[in-house]
């Protein structure tokens, strides 16, 4: 009878618990396959894959275009060694540098720098190798002599090109006041417009993390002495100040080191990290305030540095512009920004930067 029970209740048993049993063991036998399959697999592109992978420098002039027909680039390719190896003059604007080794570490963050005679050398860093692939990257030669051609950016083209820019650019004014004083500025002050042009390209492309976009929040900018090629003063709803500390906690942006020495008098400066240079900087002034339609607006600076890094920042280019009594070049911004946009890898959508002007080489 005994027996008979202790046959019965283990008979039960394994009828309560074997299928539980069951799927337990394989799902552990299917994990267990699933990464023999993916370890089989690394061990695959370890030993067999190809391990060589190749870099495409695309290099274009001032105006955004190949280069002229004719003329010679000197291409220099550096590994994560610093060791240099390719440095040699092309007659192409593009060109295949292959049969680089892929390490997967270090070894494979590359630097390539051009420079051809008549303009100022370029380059970028780092160029992400990838295993068996090529790696684009896109690099502008400025002129060292040059024009601006502002033909796209004519006051009733600015007007569905930038809209928010030529909004905040006319404010208070009629709209044959705000083009004669556009065109003014065109013709007195090419680089302050050059400036203008930079930022409110980025602006109106740049989306924060609620979608809405940085330019629509600019209401006035301030045609007075404050206006020059490095910087320029505007009136923008007290809103975006939120909306930028929204964008901090996302990572987009990032609380401006040395904003107290630089920027006096500030309340909070923001700036972008998109990428390692030419990334737009906005400085916060809230004391001053005015109310306009309802809406309160406060003072800000907006800027594009070169370099994101702070000491890169200071040692490169706020303490030779201190001494030297220089500015930021926006054509050197134009430039800087443009290869970023296009080399960097992992960039935000609506980044790529065209701004309705080119740089034209003077003979």
């Amino acid at each position: 009878m005994n027996k008979t029970k202790k046959t019965s209740s283990f008979a039960f048993f394994v009828r309560r618990f074997a299928p539980a049993a069951g799927l337990v063991g394989l799902g552990a036998l299917l994990a267990n396959v699933g990464t023999l399959a993916l370890l089989t697999g690394r061990a695959y592109d370890y030993f067999f894959a190809p391990r060589a992978s190749a870099i495409q420098v695309e290099i274009v002039d001032g105006t955004r275009q190949p280069l002229p027909a004719g003329t010679d680039v000197l291409v220099r390719v550096i590994d994560g060694n610093q060791r240099e190896i390719l440095a040699r003059y092309v007659n192409s604007s593009s060109i295949t540098v292959d049969n680089l080794e892929f390490h997967d570490n270090f070894q494979d963050l590359y630097t390539v720098i051009v420079w051809a005679r008549g303009y100022k050398q370029a380059g970028f860093h780092p160029v992400r190798l990838q295993r068996g692939k090529t790696v684009p990257v896109f690099l502008m030669l400025r002129p060292e002599r040059a024009r601006l051609d502002f033909g796209a950016a004519s006051w009733d083209k600015l007007k569905l090109r930038l809209p928010s820019l030529s909004a905040a650019l006319s404010s208070g004014l009629s709209d044959r006041e705000a083009r004669e004083r556009y065109e003014r500025l065109m013709q007195e002050k090419p680089l302050v417009l050059a400036h203008l042009l930079n930022v409110g390209s980025v602006l109106e492309r740049l989306e924060l993390p609620s979608g809405k976009k940085i330019m629509p929040f600019y209401r006035q900018v301030l045609f007075d002495e404050t206006l020059e090629q490095d910087k320029f003063f505007a009136y923008v709803d007290r809103r975006l100040v939120g909306e930028l500390r929204a964008a901090v906690a996302a990572g987009v942006f990032e609380y401006a080191a040395g904003a107290d020495v630089f920027h006096k008098g500030n309340t909070a400066s923001f700036k972008e990290t998109d990428f390692w240079e030419a990334n737009v900087q906005i400085t916060f002034y809230e004391r001053d305030s005015r109310m306009v339609d309802g809406i309160e607006l406060v003072r800000v600076d907006t800027d594009i540095d070169y370099y994101r890094d702070p000491a890169a920042h200071i040692l490169l280019e706020v303490l030779p512009n201190t001494l030297g009594g220089k500015m930021t070049d926006p054509l050197e911004v134009y430039q800087l920004r443009w290869i970023a946009s296009r080399s960097s890898r992992n960039v935000r959508g609506g980044l790529v930067f065209d701004p309705p002007y080119v740089i034209e080489k003077l003979s």
